[in-house]
């Protein structure tokens, strides 16, 4: 028996490794998607050492912010929806 979501006919995966393909396909999708309003919203040119080390600025701009805990979006819903 098959489903429909937002008119799509949807049918059932055939095994397990069907699903987990699926389902990597959409993380990709997700990272990709994160990347480049990351990149987008980059003011200054990236350095040769980013991600190598880690500021005093950095350090702090971290310990004041609440991280993941906050529920902020950041991708759109436009985004979230493709994925």
């Amino acid at each position: 028996m098959s489903k429909r979501a937002y008119g799509i006919q949807m049918k059932p995966y055939a095994d397990n490794f069907e699903y987990l393909l699926d389902e990597f396909s959409r993380i990709d999708r997700l990272i990709r998607s994160y990347l480049k309003v990351f990149q987008a919203g980059l003011s200054e040119p990236m350095d040769e050492f980013r991600g190598l080390y880690v500021s005093e600025a950095e350090i702090q701009a971290f310990l004041k912010s609440r991280g993941l805990e906050t529920g902020q979006k950041f991708l759109p819903d436009s985004v979230l929806e493709e994925v």
